[in-house]
């Protein structure tokens, strides 16, 4: 599995995990339930991703279809230079 899949998913898991326990209502237990899973995801992504980032650099997703940009041409403030 390509490892930028797994960027988005600390950032969109917790947003679908909050709209679903707000559907779940007045049931507290299944809201309980839906936010330890979601937890418990976020943490094993957030793990892969840090062992991933150490074995190979950082993991980046390029979304948009925009062209990749050289990192030389930015300075680090992101102003181009």
């Amino acid at each position: 599995m390509n490892a930028s899949v797994l960027v988005p998913l600390p950032v969109v898991l917790p947003l679908f995990g909050a709209g679903l326990a707000l559907a779940l209502g007045r049931s507290a237990r299944a809201q309980r339930v839906v936010s330890v899973v979601v937890l418990s995801l976020v943490v094993v992504i957030a793990a892969v991703l840090l062992a991933r980032a150490d074995a190979d650099g950082p993991q980046v997703m390029h979304v948009g279809g925009w062209p990749r940009r050289s990192a030389s041409r930015w300075s680090p403030t992101g102003c181009p230079r």
